[in-house]
């Protein structure tokens, strides 16, 4: 009953997140429902420019809030606030536009600023409610619930479904229901548990929050720069969500180790030497064409898996959702609107498609180079003490108490309490950090902090002081049982 009870809650917190998806203006570029309401280029250019800066500047605003004070307590009303900001909101903008009234510039400011505020807050709701679902369930659930608000959208413009204007005002709201309800109900927060993120704090920020925030980054920027019609390509967005839906259902499904390793270390590396190859294509070439398509599918399918590293991130409590949640309304705002605004400077279609290359091209070169450049860093560093040769660990049944037992004993956080029974078992460090969904920089640290506190310098110390644990419970056992009843180990 119960697990019923959590996949309906699950199922409408995820029918909430595609209504949110159908009327977000981060997903303005082919958002099919809302384009087809009557819009004036000028009104909508200042409405997106005023609500995505006042978005980055609240999200900027209150990332630093978090990491100087607990911003946890005051984020539940704040979600409710904006909330009703962003539904009273965008039902103005889309009234006005909608009936033609006259609204001057100062209206349409103050109606993106309560959107801008609105649109913060709900990001950092979503980040909270979505966190609790880790990497895997987060990315089914939000690709399948993106796939269904481009299918729904799609059926509106194609004129399938009537009533645009009415239906954007109730999926206003009910793109709001999700993190409103769980806000009101307390639901979704995990605290940060780290404390040594301090002494490493731009490098674990860089792997676990920057690096998912950069691909989501490009892929809404692509994506505002050319708005609804890119090359001979209509609808590009709604093909690369559904496409990109596709790939990470397939990956949850048929991918039993799929981890954040996967993605940083497999799949980004992957797509981007794919992206290269496409793009080497002649420009108006079949191939290039068939390229494009598949490029843009990669650049959708990077940006779900960003979302859903992130919500990995928040979960793992290495940063609070608070801190996630804004490096990501910053990221996303900032797209739309330099991508906005490109396009305007730039209105010729072949120079804006070069810049756009030029900028995709960059950043898969930086997927490329960013491992390398990390495993260079951290093979210099090195791990404290650390032998290297290899050696087996404790079978997990065994090591897991044994840990346990010593963690008690000897004191140990909560997050090395979670971290010495991978090490006993033989795992490196790079292998902990994709599990617990953390950074290994904090892994490493909270590693030399573990052998500190057991008084081992190495991971085969502390291998072998597990197992003398071990035998010396298993010998005072044997002892005690021996005092109970001599005759089992008399061989005669």
């Amino acid at each position: 009953m119960i697990r019923r009870q959590e996949a309906a809650r699950a199922a409408a917190l995820f029918l909430s997140f595609a209504a949110f998806f159908m009327t977000c203006p981060l997903t303005l570029w082919d958002a099919a429902l809302f384009a087809q309401i009557s819009i004036d280029r000028a009104v909508e250019v200042l409405a997106i420019n005023g609500l995505m800066a006042t978005s980055a500047v609240l999200a900027v605003g209150t990332g630093l809030w978090s990491m100087a004070r607990d911003s946890v307590r005051m984020m539940p009303a704040a979600t409710v606030l904006g909330g009703v900001a962003y539904a009273l909101g965008g039902s103005a903008y889309a009234l006005v536009q909608t009936l033609a009234l006259p609204v001057g510039p100062a209206g349409i400011c103050v109606i993106s600023v309560a959107m801008g505020f609105g649109l913060a807050m709900l990001v950092l709701g979503w980040c909270r409610v979505l966190c609790p679902f880790g990497l895997k369930r987060s990315l089914l659930g939000m690709s399948i619930a993106c796939a269904m608000a481009t299918f729904v959208e799609l059926g509106f413009e194609a004129g399938l479904l009537p009533a645009r204007e009415g239906a954007f005002a109730v999926l206003l709201w009910l793109g709001v229901a999700g993190p409103v309800w769980s806000a009101c109900k307390g639901v979704g927060e995990i605290p940060a548990v780290d404390d040594t993120v301090g002494d490493h704090l731009w490098e674990s920020m860089r792997t676990m929050v920057l690096n998912p925030c950069l691909g989501l980054f490009l892929f809404l920027f692509i994506m505002s720069a050319r708005e609804f019609v890119f090359m001979e390509y209509e609808h590009i967005g709604a093909i690369s969500v559904i496409g990109a839906a596709g790939i990470a259902v397939a990956l949850v499904r048929f991918w039993p180790r799929f981890s954040l390793g996967t993605v940083y270390r497999t799949l980004l590396p992957s797509a981007a030497a794919f992206f290269i190859v496409l793009s080497s294509f002649p420009v108006g070439s079949v191939s290039f064409g068939a390229g494009f398509l598949v490029s843009h599918i990669l650049m959708a399918a990077i940006a779900l898996l960003a979302l859903a590293s992130l919500c990995a991130v928040a979960r793992a409590g290495e940063f609070s959702s608070v801190f996630v949640g804004s490096i990501l309304c910053v990221a996303t705002s900032l797209a739309v609107l330099l991508g906005t605004n490109v396009a305007q400077v730039v209105p010729d279609d072949d120079a804006l498609g070069a810049i756009l290359l030029v900028c995709a091209m960059a950043y898969f070169v930086y997927v490329l180079a960013s491992p390398l450049v990390d495993y260079h860093r951290l093979l210099r560093e090195g791990e404290e003490g650390e032998e290297v040769r290899e050696r087996d660990g404790l079978p997990q049944p065994h090591s897991d108490a044994l840990c346990a037992a010593l963690a008690e004993e000897r004191n140990l956080s909560a997050r090395e309490r979670e971290i010495l029974p991978y090490i006993a078992r033989g795992h490196r460090p790079a292998y902990v950090a994709d599990m617990l969904c953390i950074s290994e920089h904090t892994v490493r640290t909270h590693l030399r902090n573990i052998y500190r506190k057991l008084g081992v310098g190495s991971r085969e110390e502390l291998i072998q002081l597990v197992e003398n644990v071990q035998s010396a419970l298993r010998a005072k056992s044997g002892r005690r049982l021996s005092r109970v009843c001599p005759m089992s180990f008399n061989p005669t």
